[in-house]
């Protein structure tokens, strides 16, 4: 599994990446500091899942989505600073398939992760036999 963390704060940046990477031993996670660092990667590498944070420095995180929408369907969860209904509802509009506030619960933000995966591509994240969560890295 690959996953893309889009966030300008390297704490969080850190934070985010240990939980990914606690959770899923094999994924390979790229973080980028900035919105135009982010959609590069995502031309480049054929990732799983963008968590993007809405504050960025130089492209709005509103426009990273917008252009991560016209070119894939990639799972996108937005992290925002602002609790506000409208923050969030311009987020789901805009094309993030969850938006999550900060500060976020790292096991929410993990099971929102598996949950995007899940819908997309279930039998490869899941163990049929004992509905254990699995992930393999893709080749």
């Amino acid at each position: 599994m690959k996953v893309l963390i889009i966030e300008d704060d390297p704490d969080v940046l850190d934070v985010i990446s240990l939980c990914v990477e606690l959770r899923w031993p094999d994924a390979v996670v790229w973080g980028a500091p900035d919105g135009a660092t982010g959609l590069a990667t995502v031309a480049r590498e054929n990732i799983d899942a963008v968590i993007l944070d809405l504050g960025l420095p130089d492209v709005g995180g509103l426009e990273v989505c917008r252009k991560l929408r016209q070119e894939s369907s990639v799972p996108i969860i937005m992290l925002t600073a602002q609790s506000q209904p409208t923050a969030i509802v311009r987020g789901l509009e805009t094309g993030a398939d969850a938006v999550v506030t900060k500060p976020f619960n790292h096991l929410e933000l993990m099971a929102r992760v598996q949950a995007l995966l899940r819908r997309g591509r279930g039998d490869r994240l899941h163990d049929n036999e004992n509905n254990t969560p699995r992930v393999q890295m893709d080749s």
